[in-house]
């Protein structure tokens, strides 16, 4: 996007709040990672949030914000995928605190998914979410 496209973009937005609550978001994401590669990205196994991951990896380049570089967990990894995008669930169990669980999921989490991401908020480490409303 250039600066006018960006211009245009915050003033069709600006009434609705959304940009506040990005803003907020965006601040809890950096107060609660403080490692780079910290921030570990997992959706479910139908739907990995690769975009959002390659979204979030440019602006922490682009900001020098290296705790906000994103991990891509992956449900399952392909074989000769290259080094960035063969981090599997296992990665979870390692999870401890000063890095953010960010669970991106567009239906109910599925229980393995739960179950491990509990499993990383016992050991310290930030939970954050976006869902479709599930409560767990």
């Amino acid at each position: 996007m250039d600066a006018n496209q960006v211009t245009t973009l915050r003033a069709l937005l600006a009434p609705t709040g959304w940009l506040e609550r990005t803003s907020a978001f965006v601040r809890g994401l950096h107060r609660a990672t403080r490692t780079p590669g910290g921030l570990l990205l997992v959706g479910t196994p139908d739907e990995e949030p690769w975009h959002l991951t390659a979204h979030l990896d440019e602006e922490s380049r682009l900001s020098g914000i290296p705790e906000l570089a994103p991990t891509l967990i992956r449900w399952r990894v392909p074989q000769g995928a290259p080094a960035h995008l063969r981090i599997g669930l296992e990665r979870l169990e390692a999870a401890r605190r000063g890095e953010t669980l960010f669970v991106v999921s567009p239906v109910n989490a599925p229980v393995p998914l739960l179950e491990r991401v509990s499993d990383a908020r016992r050991t310290g480490a930030t939970i954050f979410a976006l869902d479709q409303g599930d409560p767990e």
